[in-house]
């Protein structure tokens, strides 16, 4: 490491669905890319409304809306396995 700089991570994009974990936002909790929305937090709100609900008053799209759910859903998600 040279002396004098500061490196940071970068966010990690988790594949094409469009979220991101950055250490910097949210903890480091899963996000939709550019956001600061959680994923698990967008997977909470549809077990209670739909979809058009979610993406008028969060603003985001119904695609984002289903990369949550996919990743929410996802088995090593669901046993409790690392991001």
């Amino acid at each position: 490491m040279r002396k004098g700089y500061t490196y940071v991570r970068l966010p990690e994009p988790l594949g094409d669905n469009g979220l991101t974990i950055d250490p910097n936002r949210m903890g480091g909790e899963p996000c939709i890319r550019g956001t600061r929305i959680p994923a698990h937090t967008i997977a909470g709100y549809y077990t209670g409304t739909n979809m058009d609900y979610i993406c008028q008053g969060w603003g985001i799209t119904e695609a984002q809306v289903r990369a949550c759910l996919d990743y929410i859903n996802a088995p090593e998600q669901a046993a409790g396995g690392s991001r």
